[in-house]
């Protein structure tokens, strides 16, 4: 059976909110309104990652302006996160990188490092939004249990106390310091 290992993308890592960043650098009118519907809790989570993303669909369809994305976004690298995860990635071990962030430049990122990505992304006119128990339904469809060794996992976000709880290593990353 092989290892599986994986990382969470923002503020893990890497240093920023990948898709916050995202947002504010492509920010116009249709975008700050749903900003200030996320932020007065008018909209949720899914919601407004939902809108933003079909919103941001020019964008994240433009090869050149992700390619520029992802590499300031490595620019954003936790050396020491990377370090951790590297040294687990040996033999036959499978590191996947997954966000709530839009797959189109995670994958991107992902391969850089020689690990695999995934993230939000739309699928026949549909949202997946690769977030909380989401995540994790996505990694055990992906990844069964029955072949692999769900051995190492780093977020920063409480919101993946489940997930980190599946393998025998969940490391909870908080304020820039690991813990167990």
């Amino acid at each position: 059976m092989k290892s599986l290992n994986v990382v969470d993308l923002d503020k893990t890592l890497i240093a920023i909110d990948s898709f916050r960043y995202l947002v504010f650098k492509e920010i116009d009118f249709p975008l700050l309104i749903l900003i200030i519907l996320r932020a007065l809790k008018i909209i949720s989570r899914y919601k407004f990652a939902q809108e933003a993303s079909e919103k941001l669909k020019k964008v994240l369809s433009n090869e050149k302006e992700i390619e520029e994305l992802v590499r300031y976004l490595i620019s954003k690298i936790n050396n020491e996160v990377l370090e951790k995860v590297r040294c687990r990635s040996t033999g036959d071990a499978v590191t996947v990188i997954v966000s709530a962030s839009p797959e189109e430049y995670v994958k991107k990122i992902a391969n850089r490092f020689g690990f695999l990505g995934m993230g939000s992304y739309w699928e026949g006119g549909r949202y997946f939004h690769c977030y909380g128990p989401n995540k994790i339904e996505y990694l055990e469809k992906k990844f069964p249990k029955k072949d692999y060794i769900y051995n190492f996992v780093i977020s920063d976000s409480k919101e993946d106390i489940s997930l980190l709880s599946l393998f025998k290593t969940g490391v909870l990353l908080k304020k820039k310091r690991f813990t167990r």
